[in-house]
């Protein structure tokens, strides 16, 4: 049981880092895009 639950949380924590690297890439994408149209 252990050993899944450890797999479990490597996987959890594995898609939160690809969550958090997507979200900083699509704030880049909204900072980059207000910049654009501003100008």
């Amino acid at each position: 049981l252990q050993q899944a639950l450890d797999s479990n949380l490597s996987n959890l924590i594995k898609r939160n880092n690809e969550l958090e690297s997507l979200m900083g890439k699509l704030i880049q994408t909204c900072q980059h895009v207000e910049v654009s149209s501003s100008g």
